[in-house]
């Protein structure tokens, strides 16, 4: 009858099979049946949609190295002053451009450290090295078994349970190796693993072989019980020593062979060799390892058991420069002739295989950054004197607060475009001649070009793509030709559309080009449809979030695989994120906030800029953060931020430290004084070593740079110290329920819902924990990753949205929600 209100019966049914679309606006909440209610959520903040469907709350951001000074003088919270680009050198090799309103300062991308000019990159980048798995004895040095080089200590495997220790810290400049005595009832003594070169060596710049390269080893050792030092003849250690060997082949030592004395250091401390690797010597070989120096035959070392090792030794290489021939040997920073407000409209483009940089901004003149044989030049683009002269235009129009506002490098030519009084022009430097643009009398195809554009508006910005794109302020231009060559006798510029654009730097993406209204509120695609003439066309990105951008967009970038993400920085601080995969036409949208410190006195954390470099474990996103909010500190960095890389941290402006095994502290983290952070214990698992475990220690307080002291059961163990962010995502209302065929019904009341997880600790669903956690754990093991179903159950009655939080900051994936409902029809 009329009006009547049935109670459908609870049946198990799919709640969600994929999360592809992620936050969707609410004007199109109310499409239930559409394709894109099916995959989207109501909220989606720091949890990424995957391009397979799956949604997984993203990695944290790892602290890098702070701003330098000069470039934030007033020490307050704000989104503008500075801005980054990515110099590219290749993968693993790219540079940090840190652009201020007093320096231009040029970093490495491996720890945002600043560049030495005419030194070379770090030339073992991510301290990673081929290792092998030994047992508790001791060895010579040098190996029997001729089964791999320059191996210092090892010995035949043997059937034990052997834990391996190491490497620590790959990745980052604390990389290494560690020994550690007994610490399990076996008499043999010792544990742990050895470390050597791989077969590969390590390449040396052409040019550097008769120059002094620069090894830095680290170490540290301490123990526990001074009475397990006799047998090694006390400290300093005067039995077993660190060997470090560099030699021109595998298994050669003619470099460097040379031994360490351990001493009791509780921090890391540099041993720094010097060598000339010597004339056609391109490559060399590293190896290092312990020594036995002792009187007579190698001891079975004999430690008692204990619950703690007793004696501790890590070690590892640090860093590793050579100088190139020519360079400078001095910082590489020049004075930036930009203002704050001048930073947003900045434009670049850069040559990658010139290795040149064009900056450009209406008000200022064009400049150029350039690498040449190691040494960094920024120059005026009129003061420029090599590899060329500078040679103006005719008629020459730019001058004082009159300068070209975009810049690309398209078809061998550098492109300008758009001054204050020339706003349609375009001109172009010779083809293969960067500096040269004297457009008089051009007879070749190959001469400098000017070009007044025959369409109305001011141009925005300049990007190549199969063609030449021109965004304006009312419309979207192509440059072509005839030949597949703009030249001075053969091109076109044809509108394509009219939706207009502003001086906010377009990005590729694949095929399609991305750009942001005049608004800087709507984002638009733009690519060749097909055709000859008006075959240029797009569609609007963010119809479908608009509630994501209502602060106005101030960058954006795209980071390839793994993660395929549009970043699309806002005036607020925080990020509109999409995941998209064009080919598949995957467009999922989630929010990025950083975590703030959990005080509401404090002012929430911004992303200043941001910009991406290309790793060997994929494409990453580089941010500045200002976290001056913060008590206690006036810190604002650079941090990296991963995707899908492996790791399972999920705390911004993270540092990895080793736990001292004497005091439980972790040191030399300044950029979190006066802060309370969450810490991440990483450890093999005691019911498994094979797989590793993390524990969270929250509400740990930093002073003086240092942690406050950590459980006993974790000291010698690895730490991350860093803040969680809020997280959370939640569903769409549930439609579709009822078995009467009708899509609309007034209450949901969940009997279960079973969560599908991919190696992930379990979330929160409304606040409530699954209902089968699994068995306890021993004290220090952290909880289980599953792969599989995990059930909540007592959900209570609503609209069916359920909310998803992880209260944990490791790394949570959930492929699908399913469960049973009872819903009360219309």
């Amino acid at each position: 009858s009329r009006g009547r209100v049935d109670s459908i019966m609870a049946r198990l049914s799919p709640i969600q099979e994929s999360f592809a679309a992620g936050e969707i606006d609410t004007r199109i909440r109310s499409r239930v049946s559409s394709k894109i209610y099916q995959s989207g959520l109501k909220r989606a903040r720091n949890w990424h949609p995957l391009v397979q469907g799956p949604i997984r709350l993203r990695e944290g951001s790892k602290y890098m190295e702070a701003v330098d000074t000069r470039n934030w003088t007033s020490g307050n919270p704000g989104v503008q002053g500075l801005k980054v680009f990515t110099f590219r050198r290749g993968l693993d090799e790219d540079v940090i451009v840190e652009v201020g309103i007093d320096q231009i300062i040029i970093r490495n991308s491996f720890n945002g450290s600043q560049i030495t000019g005419g030194v070379s990159d770090q030339l073992i980048p991510d301290n990673q090295y081929a290792n092998i798995y030994g047992d508790w004895q001791w060895d010579v040095k040098g190996n029997p078994f001729g089964t791999e080089p320059m191996n210092i200590l090892v010995s035949p495997p043997i059937e034990r349970n052997a834990i391996f220790f190491g490497p620590y810290l790959t990745g980052t400049p604390e990389a290494n190796f560690s020994v550690n005595s007994n610490i399990e009832d076996i008499p043999q003594g010792f544990e742990g693993g050895e470390m050597h070169s791989s077969s590969s060596g390590i390449p040396i710049p052409a040019g550097s072989e008769t120059l002094l390269v620069t090894l830095d080893f680290q170490w540290k050792a301490w123990f526990v019980h001074a009475g397990d030092l006799a047998l090694l003849g006390g400290f300093p250690l005067a039995d077993v020593k660190i060997n470090v060997r560099v030699g021109t082949a595998p298994g050669l030592s003619d470099l460097i062979d040379s031994d360490i004395t351990m001493d009791v250091n509780t921090t890391w401390k540099i041993t720094t060799f010097n060598f000339i690797p010597g004339v056609s010597n391109n490559t060399i070989y590293l190896g290092f390892g312990l020594k036995w120096v002792g009187p007579g035959a190698i001891p079975d070392l004999q430690f008692p058991f204990v619950d703690l090792a007793s004696l501790f030794m890590y070690y590892g290489v640090h860093t590793m420069f050579v100088p190139l021939a020519g360079g400078s040997g001095t910082a590489v920073e020049f004075a930036s002739p930009y203002s704050s407000a001048q930073l947003e409209c900045l434009q670049v483009d850069m040559d990658p295989g010139e290795q040149v940089m064009t900056f450009t901004h209406p008000e200022v003149e064009t400049h150029r950054l350039r690498l040449d044989a190691g040494e960094w030049t920024f120059e005026a683009l009129s003061a420029i004197t090599l590899p060329t002269l500078f040679v103006g235009p005719t008629p020459n129009n730019w001058g004082a607060g009159n300068h070209p506002a975009a810049c690309t490098y398209h078809e061998g030519r550098l492109l300008l475009g758009g001054s204050p009084t020339d706003p349609a022009t375009i001109w172009g430097s010779k083809s293969g001649d960067y500096q040269e643009f004297d457009n008089v009398a051009p007879a070749a195809k190959d001469d400098a070009l000017l070009f007044p554009l025959t369409s109305k508006g001011k141009i925005q910005s300049l990007t190549s793509r199969k063609d030449l794109v021109i965004n304006t302020d009312i419309s979207e231009v192509i440059g072509t030709s005839e030949q597949g060559v703009i030249a001075f006798d053969d091109f076109s510029f044809p509108k394509q559309t009219d939706w207009g654009s502003n001086c906010i730097q377009p990005i590729a993406v694949g095929r399609e080009m991305i750009f942001t209204s005049v608004s800087k509120r709507i984002v638009r695609t733009f690519s060749d449809e097909g055709g000859t003439n008006f075959g240029w066309d797009g569609n609007e990105l963010s119809l479908l979030a608009r509630n994501i951008f209502k602060s106005p967009i101030r960058e954006m970038r795209f980071i390839d695989e793994p993660a395929y993400q549009v970043a699309f920085l806002l005036g607020d601080g925080t990020m509109g994120m999409a995941t998209f995969f064009y080919k598949e036409e995957v467009l999922g949208w989630w929010r990025f906030t950083t975590a703030s410190n959990g005080s509401l006195a404090e002012p929430i954390n911004r992303v200043v800029s941001m910009t991406v470099i290309d790793t060997s474990q994929g494409a990453k996103l580089w941010l500045v953060v200002n976290r001056v909010g913060f008590s206690g500190t006036d810190i604002i960095g650079h941090e990296l931020l991963s995707f899908d890389s492996g790791n399972k941290v999920c705390l911004d402006t993270y540092s990895i430290r080793s736990i001292d095994p004497i005091t439980g502290f972790c040191s030399d983290i300044a950029q979190l004084n006066g802060q309370t952070v969450d810490v991440i214990v990483e450890r093999q698992g005691q019911l498994n070593p094979d797989i590793l475990s993390y524990t969270v220690h929250p509400q740990v307080a930093v002073a003086g740079g240092v942690s406050a002291a950590l459980d006993e059961w974790a000291r010698g163990e690895v730490a991350y110290l860093g803040h969680f962010f809020d997280n959370d995502i939640q569903l769409l209302s549930l439609e579709g329920v009822s078995q009467r065929g009708t899509a609309q019904v007034t209450k949901r009341r969940w009997n279960k819902v079973f969560l599908r997880l991919n190696n992930s600790i379990i979330p929160l669903v409304e606040g409530i924990p699954a209902k089968d956690r699994t068995p306890a754990t021993p004290m220090g093991e952290g909880e289980p990753f599953i792969t599989g179903d995990t059930e909540i159950v007592d959900l209570g009655s609503g609209e069916g949205d359920l909310k998803i939080t992880q209260d944990k900051p490791i790394i949570t994936e959930i492929t699908g929600i399913f469960g049973k409902v009872v819903a009360t029809e219309v």
